[in-house]
């Protein structure tokens, strides 16, 4: 499974994408939001310090 990657310091973005995902999932589909510090500990394993 394949998918892409949206990296974003736009948290309010991300919460209001989160928060409407059911009635986005045809338009996002595959697509992960990620601010970058949630993107290097999720998806790279990386303990970042804020």
């Amino acid at each position: 499974m394949t998918w892409s990657i949206f990296i974003t310091c736009d948290d309010e973005f991300i919460k209001t994408i989160e928060k409407n995902n059911d009635k986005l999932e045809d338009i996002i589909g595959d697509i992960r939001l990620y601010n970058p510090i949630d993107f290097l500990r999720k998806e790279m394993y990386i303990n970042v310090i804020e």
